[in-house]
């Protein structure tokens, strides 16, 4: 139940959708569209000036909400749910359908 400060979700949005897409973050998916350019942790940690370990933390995060075992896994598990979107290289997270939603601004 939202409290009635909290704007109505639209659900197809990837930050506040529901399954795979629940609760992924700004970050979460700025590491997802890395992960999936094929950075490594530590590239990743350097341009978003995390630690590796924190970077290791999102990306374990992620392939336990996705369930994948890897992450070619995760990438191609993104891919498959619409988490990430297929139609460029590298892959982006996709962007909600419904623009004019508070929450997808």
């Amino acid at each position: 139940m939202l409290r009635q400060d909290e704007p109505e979700r639209c659900g197809g949005c990837p930050f506040t959708g529901a399954g795979p897409r629940r609760r992924l973050t700004p970050l979460d998916a700025t590491i997802l569209e890395a992960v999936a350019a094929g950075a490594s942790s530590l590239r990743i940690a350097r341009g978003l000036r995390l630690s590796r370990q924190a970077v290791d933390y999102h990306v374990k995060s992620l392939q336990r909400r996705l369930n994948a075992g890897n992450r070619a896994e995760l990438v191609a598990r993104a891919c498959a749910t619409g988490v990430l979107g297929v139609d460029q290289w590298p892959p982006k997270v996709s962007p909600c359908p419904d623009l004019g939603h508070p929450r997808c601004r």
